[in-house]
């Protein structure tokens, strides 16, 4: 990942709520993905993802071998997800993008490290302050805990103190790719309300789901 605060000034962003704290989180798109979905909203059933995690991607699987729960799950999917015929079901889509950085914007140090953690099996994570801090031992702690700390604020150019540790992915899951698609369908979201509608959908998509 290049340098923190210019994925945080020039990669699609937009405003997560989890676990009842914000933060702002960067994306890398999957362009190809992305057009392929157009701009309507993500994915987000927990059941639904585990069940195309099961799918191998591109390759047509008999619907024989799936339960009927299995199949309901697909008769309620949006036609991007699967396509269906013959007697098959094929995995079309994927991950429509990498979640980079998570950056908690805050006033003070530890209340924005206890947000920066609420993110930390997702992304990298970093907290900017409004001004330097003066206590040495905030910049010791953030480079402890592998937590980026800049200073600036929202919207405006950060300048980085400490530079996060890279995410290292451990492993697939459902949970992964549920954010990731909450976070495309608020970044969806956002765009349609930059074009002059959606402003109580963004809202709404705004209340992250407790389960994570």
């Amino acid at each position: 990942m290049k340098d923190w605060t210019e994925v945080v000034g020039g990669m699609p962003s937009v405003i997560v709520r989890m676990q009842g704290r914000s933060a702002v989180v960067a994306a890398e798109l999957d362009e190809g993905e992305c057009a392929r979905r157009g701009d309507g909203p993500g994915l987000e059933g927990f059941e639904a993802l585990d069940l195309l995690m099961s799918l191998p991607q591109g390759e047509s699987v008999p619907e024989a071998v799936l339960s009927q729960p299995q199949r309901e799950l697909l008769d309620g999917m949006p036609e991007w997800a699967v396509e269906r015929s013959a007697g098959g079901v094929v995995r079309l889509c994927r991950v429509p993008l990498r979640p980079l950085v998570a950056v908690a914007f805050t006033r003070r140090w530890a209340p924005g490290l206890r947000t920066a953690h609420v993110f930390s099996s997702m992304c990298a994570q970093a907290v900017v302050l409004p001004t330097e801090p003066t206590d040495p031992l905030v910049a010791i702690e953030a480079d402890q805990y592998g937590v980026g700390l800049g200073v600036g604020a929202a919207g405006q150019p950060v300048r980085s103190i400490v530079t996060p540790e890279p995410f290292r992915l451990r492993r697939h899951s459902v949970a992964r790719w549920w954010f990731a698609e909450h976070v495309y369908g608020l970044l969806a979201a956002q765009k349609r309300r930059a074009l002059g509608a959606g402003d109580s959908e963004l809202a709404e998509r705004q209340r992250l789901d407790q389960r994570l």
